[in-house]
């Protein structure tokens, strides 16, 4: 799913992650169905926000913002595996420690 907001000041995008895994500046990390948030900040910056679908509780995703990629290779970042930890968990996906270009489909 993707909804624009047009503002004056920014425009976003929302895209949901059926079962994503994110670590978040405010929280932490939050799983679950996520809606992923893009705001353009102009000179091809990115501001990336995600909250559990259905919530008005909007937390900035780790690394945020970001220069130069497009939403798709952002969602693609965020949805990516990047294993378990060793109590069996999924670790969270982060936009400071991104996998290579090639990694990111």
């Amino acid at each position: 799913m993707t909804a624009i907001i047009n503002d004056p000041m920014v425009t976003r995008a929302i895209r949901t992650i059926e079962s994503g895994r994110v670590k978040t500046v405010e929280v932490g990390t939050i799983h679950g169905e996520l809606d992923v948030m893009f705001s353009d900040l102009g000179d091809n910056v990115t501001q990336v926000e995600v909250s559990y679908t259905g919530s008005n509780d909007i937390y900035q995703v780790e690394g945020s913002p970001v220069e130069d990629m497009t939403y798709e290779e952002i969602m693609a970042v965020l949805d990516h595996d990047y294993g378990r930890d060793g109590d069996g968990n999924r670790i969270p996906a982060t936009l400071l420690l991104m996998p290579s270009p090639e990694e990111w489909v």
